[in-house]
């Protein structure tokens, strides 16, 4: 008799599971070197997740806007990683730039060692959502460290880095753009250029309320080359992302004025998973990402 014909499907071992580890909330105190921070790792499989830098505006701090982002991280499975950052000074160049010098190389800090603590597999290349202050900070994380990041949200910024060296004024005629302004002498702050090939590879989301536009609310040293409010600077970065070979989409919610509000939320983390996405396509990776929505420039 043929024994196996009375074994049934059933009974035969099938394929394994993946492991689903538990929603978690963490909150890290600061170091001598690195800021505290807030993580957010919510339920989903071992399999390796993409981390969601979240910077937050002056005055706040990292579960401020990492608690707006857990929702949103949540359905992509992705951590939150938000660290509670000293910015300093911000409406006076040099200032800004030696305060740059120091914050970016500490937030990155903040994400390897999340990395390490949290004993959660994850990408190596991060997105990162950027609100007010905490927007050109994200943004010259894809300008500065372009192999690290894959794309940037950047909502309700005022003093943005242009790409490039040199930039335009209100009559067209091109100025010296040193930085933060621009890229000149960023050599001095950073020890390196920029490689604008690598820069050209990460994809930018800028977004802004139509109602923010308050010249008083900007610092005036950028008024020349982005306009003079935060509405007016939104488009000319964009544009200026656009410019240098980056996927960029702009997004003027209608409404608002300085706030973050959900739509604004769901439209720029709906743009990072896209770019997750191209990403992918451009250069496949051995964890397949889910599908998302296709980019394109919109207002909503």
């Amino acid at each position: 008799r043929d024994w196996s014909s009375d074994v049934c499907s059933s009974d035969l071992p099938g394929p394994e599971s993946p492991a689903v580890t538990p929603s978690r909330q963490v909150q890290v105190p600061a170091s001598a070197s690195r800021p505290a921070y807030w993580a957010f790792v919510p339920t989903g499989t071992s399999a390796p997740r993409t981390i969601l830098l979240a910077l937050h505006g002056i005055g706040q701090v990292g579960d401020s806007l990492g608690g707006q982002l857990m929702t949103f991280a949540q359905e992509q499975n992705w951590i939150v990683v938000a660290p509670t950052i000293d910015y300093g000074e911000w409406r006076e160049p040099e200032r800004l730039a030696l305060a740059e010098a120091r914050v970016l190389p500490q937030v990155l800090d903040v994400v390897d060692h999340a990395r390490r603590e949290l004993g959660v597999a994850t990408r190596e290349r991060i997105v990162v959502f950027g609100f007010s202050r905490g927007a050109h900070a994200a943004a010259r994380l894809g300008l500065l460290y372009p192999n690290r990041v894959v794309a940037i949200a950047a909502a309700s910024g005022s003093a943005y880095t242009l790409p490039t060296a040199t930039a335009r004024n209100g009559a067209g005629r091109p100025v010296a753009a040193p930085f933060p302004i621009g890229t000149a002498d960023i050599a001095r702050y950073f020890g390196k250029s920029v490689d604008e090939t690598a820069v050209s590879r990460v994809q930018y989301w800028v977004g802004v309320g139509a109602n923010d536009d308050r010249d008083s609310d900007a610092p005036r040293a950028w008024d020349a080359v982005l306009g003079k409010n935060r509405l007016e600077r939104a488009a000319r970065f964009a544009n200026a992302m656009e410019q240098a070979g980056c996927v960029t989409r702009i997004s003027v919610m209608a409404g608002a004025g300085h706030e973050l509000l959900p739509p604004a939320i769901d439209d720029g983390v709906r743009f990072l998973a896209a770019a997750l996405t191209i990403d992918g396509l451009r250069e496949p990776r051995s964890t397949s990402i889910k599908a998302a929505p296709e980019i394109g420039r919109a207002h909503v």
